[in-house]
C-alpha cells in the first residue's frame, strides 16, 4: 500500500498481459499495441488521436485513499472513475461507492483490487486484455503498480521499514490525526523500526523506541474549538505532553497552549509539527530532532530533516472517523443490521446490511452510524425507537466502553441505551439506572 499515497499518480500493469490499464470513456483494457506514428494510440482495435504529451494519460490515475486499505482511482485524462457496478467493469464512475476498491499487496509486491461493494469481485482482464470481473484472487487480477509524477516518468517511493505495515502510513492527516489515535514518529533520517521517538521517566527525549513500545507512543487529541489542531500525549506517561518551551523542544509539558501544534503534512508520507503556542518565542517553532535522536534546533527550517517526520498509526480506537465497523450483540452473538423496509434488528452477519461507516461529530465520543449498504440511511433514536434517519442529531450516540465492548447511548434521549431482546428484535429503549444493565455490542473491524 506505500505506492497507494493519496493524490499520487500512478500506472497498473497487468501481471497476465504484461501491458498498462487503460481507461477510454467506458472502455477499460490492457491491450496496448504500442503507438501508431507519432499522435496516435491504439487500445485493442481503437486507434485513439493524442495530440500532444498531456493527452497520453489515458494510462495513469489520481489516487484517492478513502479510507486505510481502500482507494478510488481516477482516470488523469477522463477525470472519470473506475468502477465495478453490477459485474461489469467501466471507467464512467462518478467516484461514488461503487468506484472504491479494497487493495491488497502480497510479498511478491503485485496488488489486488477487490471491489469493496460486491465480494470477491476483483478487477481483472480476460485473456485478450478486455476489462474484466474475476472471482478469485488469481493471476488474472494482479498488477504491478508504477508511480508516475506529472510528466508520466516514474519517481522513487519513499522508503518505509519492512516490518512496518505500509498500509498504516497513508493517508497522513485524514486517519493518523483524529481524536485517541496512537501513533509513532519516526525521524525522517530514521529508517528502521527500532528509532521511534520516545519520551522517558525522567523526560528526556531519544530515537531508540521500537513499535509498540509505550514510551515511544503518543495519544492524539484533537481540539473541536481549534480546527486542524493536536495534542500529542504520552502513552506510558500520561501527564507528559510533547511541547515547546521558550523554544526548546522537551518531552514534559503541560496540557496547555505550549503543547498545541499544526500539523503540516509534507507529502510522500512525512509530516511537519508547528508550535501555535502564543508566546512569541514560539513563532514558526517545530518539533524537531537530530541525526542522533536528541532534540533539535526547533527554528530549522520546515524542510529540514530535522523537523520532518513519518508517521505510523500504532493502535486506532473503537471509532475513528471514516472506520466501517460490525456491531456484534455481546448476548445474542448477531449483529445489529437496516433493513430494506426501515427495519432494525439484531439477525445480520457480516453482510453489507450489518456494516456502519463512523462518522465523528468533533465531540469525543460521539458518533453517526451510515448503513453501508443503504448510505441514505443513517442508525437513530426517534420518538423513543430505535430506527432509521438521515443523519441528523437524532442519529448521535455516545459510546461507552466496558469489558472490550461498547453501549451506545442516545444524545437526544440521554440514559437511553440501543438494546437487544433474546429474540434478536430490539428493545424499546428505556432510561437505564445502573452501568450494569447496558446492552454491549463487540465492535467488529469490516475493512478485508
Amino acid at each position: 500500500m506505500s505506492k497507494f499515497r493519496g493524490n499520487s499518480l500512478i500506472q497498473l500493469v497487468s501481471l497476465t498481459t504484461s501491458q498498462p490499464l487503460w481507461a477510454i470513456d467506458r472502455i477499460v483494457a490492457a491491450t496496448v499495441q504500442g503507438f501508431l506514428g507519432v499522435n496516435t494510440i491504439k487500445l485493442g482495435s481503437i486507434p485513439v488521436v493524442a495530440k500532444n504529451d498531456t493527452q497520453r494519460l489515458f494510462d495513469q490515475f489520481y489516487v484517492h485513499v478513502r479510507r486505510p486499505g481502500i482507494v478510488a482511482l481516477q482516470n488523469a485524462k477522463s477525470q472519470n472513475f473506475l468502477c465495478i457496478k453490477k459485474g461489469v467493469v467501466s471507467a464512467d464512475g462518478t467516484g461514488d461507492a461503487y468506484c472504491n476498491f479494497a487493495v491488497t499487496e502480497d510479498d511478491k509486491g503485485f496488488v489486488t483490487m477487490e471491489s469493496e461493494l460486491y465480494l470477491d469481485q476483483f478487477l481483472g482482464f480476460t485473456s485478450n486484455g478486455s476489462a474484466s470481473v474475476v472471482d478469485c484472487n488469481n493471476a488474472t487480477s494482479k498488477f504491478l503498480v508504477r508511480v508516475m509524477n506529472i510528466t508520466g516518468t516514474p519517481y522513487p517511493i519513499p522508503s518505509v521499514a519492512a516490518n512496518v505495515d505500509s498500509s498504516q502510513v497513508a493517508p497522513i492527516v485524514q486517519v493518523a490525526f483524529q481524536d485517541l489515535v496512537k501513533i509513532h514518529l519516526r525521524p525522517r533520517s530514521f529508517v528502521t523500526a527500532d528509532a521511534n521517538l520516545r519520551v522517558m521517566d525522567d523526560a528526556s527525549i531519544n530515537c531508540a523506541g521500537k513499535d509498540g513500545d509505550p514510551y515511544a507512543t503518543f495519544i492524539v487529541h484533537c481540539h473541536s474549538e481549534l480546527r486542524g489542531i493536536i495534542s500529542l500525549q504520552n502513552a506510558m506517561n500520561t501527564f507528559n505532553w510533547l511541547a515547546i518551551r521558550e523554544g526548546r523542544f522537551i518531552g514534559d509539558g503541560d496540557e496547555n497552549d505550549e503543547a498545541l501544534f499544526k500539523v503540516i503534512d509534507k507529502g510522500g508520507g512525512l509530516v511537519s509539527f508547528e508550535s501555535v503556542a502564543k508566546s512569541l518565542k514560539c513563532h514558526q517553532c517545530y518539533i524537531a530532532v537530530k541525526s542522533n535522536g536528541t532534540p533539535g534546533n526547533t527554528k530549522a527550517s520546515i524542510f529540514h530533516d530535522e523537523t520532518l517526520f513519518q508517521v505510523h498509526i500504532a493502535q486506532l480506537p473503537k471509532f475513528y472517523d471514516g472506520a466501517k465497523v460490525i456491531l456484534f450483540s455481546k448476548e445474542f452473538r448477531k449483529a445489529l443490521r437496516l433493513m430494506p423496509n426501515g427495519d432494525v434488528n439484531c439477525f445480520g452477519g457480516h453482510g453489507m446490511k450489518a456494516q456502519f461507516f463512523v462518522h465523528g461529530r468533533r465531540r469525543s465520543g460521539v458518533v453517526a452510524l451510515q448503513n453501508a449498504m443503504f448510505p441514505d440511511k443513517w442508525l437513530c433514536m426517534h420518538d423513543g425507537k430505535v430506527t432509521v434517519g438521515s443523519g441528523d442529531h437524532e442519529s448521535e450516540f455516545r459510546f461507552h466502553e466496558k469489558d472490550g465492548c461498547v453501549a451506545f447511548e442516545s444524545v437526544t434521549c440521554p440514559g437511553h441505551y440501543v438494546g437487544v431482546l433474546d429474540n434478536g428484535q430490539l428493545k424499546e429503549p428505556v432510561k437505564v439506572s445502573s452501568p450494569d444493565n447496558y446492552d454491549l455490542f463487540d465492535v467488529k473491524n469490516a475493512f478485508r
